[in-house]
């Protein structure tokens, strides 16, 4: 880990930074003001997301031009549901075999 501890405690919650593997490529996300969802066919957290868990950031490893994320959820335990949203003229595949770093308050 780096500066971020993995457990930061807020009021009587706690952050708690997770890995999310992209396992390949999710599949283009269409153009303009689109927004796709990566769902667990192609995300795993390690340790797992649980019900309850709120989604406070998400951070890709690279940059890639027009991939943005906006937001996401916890759908049920082990399941996080990214959302991404391409605002260019062309459809875009957000890179595949990436880790993210996710943030959850739990």
């Amino acid at each position: 880990m780096d500066a971020f501890d993995q457990r930061t405690f807020v009021a009587d919650k706690q952050l708690v930074r997770l890995k999310a593997t992209v396992a390949a490529a999710p599949g283009a996300v269409a153009l303009t003001v689109s927004v796709t969802e990566l769902t667990q066919a192609y995300l795993s957290t390690q340790p797992a997301v649980l019900v309850g868990d709120i989604l406070v950031a998400v951070q890709k490893p690279t940059f890639q031009t027009g991939i943005a994320f906006v937001g996401g959820r916890i759908n049920a335990a082990a399941d996080l549901r990214l959302w991404v949203v391409n605002p260019t003229a062309a459809s875009i595949t957000p890179t595949g075999s990436e880790v993210y770093d996710i943030v959850v308050l739990r």
